[in-house]
């Protein structure tokens, strides 16, 4: 399976794209969790696939020297504010997913997630009156 990434990858998009084989993407296509803004959970294999492509360590953010102090303290402001339940369920999938066979995975990431379905209706009803 091949996915054709253009534009925005974005929550189940991105979810969709980590579930191919390959991935071929635009120069200017990106994958993003938006829908953290919103306490939507990822259950869709997010939390699973894409830890076990690039691993737990990738850098989110390039800034010019000396600006790494205050761009991580934003980072943390802005993670801060977002609802806090569906972040902090996506975290503990992906890392306890790593010891756990692929089903299994899958299996505990929906678990997590629809344990926060009612913060994620909340944050769907948002999205739809203000988008993006």
């Amino acid at each position: 399976m091949i996915a054709s990434i253009s534009g925005a990858a974005v929550a189940g998009g991105m979810e969709l794209a980590l579930w191919c084989d390959l991935r071929v993407m635009e120069a200017d296509a990106y994958f993003g969790v938006f829908c953290r803004r919103f306490g939507v959970p990822l259950i869709d294999g997010g939390t699973v696939r894409l830890p076990r492509l690039i691993g737990m360590c990738l850098c989110n953010r390039v800034v010019p020297s000396g600006e790494a102090l205050p761009a991580a303290l934003a980072l943390a402001q802005q993670l801060a504010a977002f609802p806090q339940s569906t972040l902090l369920a996506d975290r503990a999938s992906a890392y306890t997913q790593w010891d756990l066979d692929l089903p299994h995975a899958l299996h505990q990431e929906w678990q997590r997630g629809k344990a926060c379905i009612a913060e994620g209706r909340v944050g769907m009803g948002n999205f739809s009156q203000i988008g993006l």
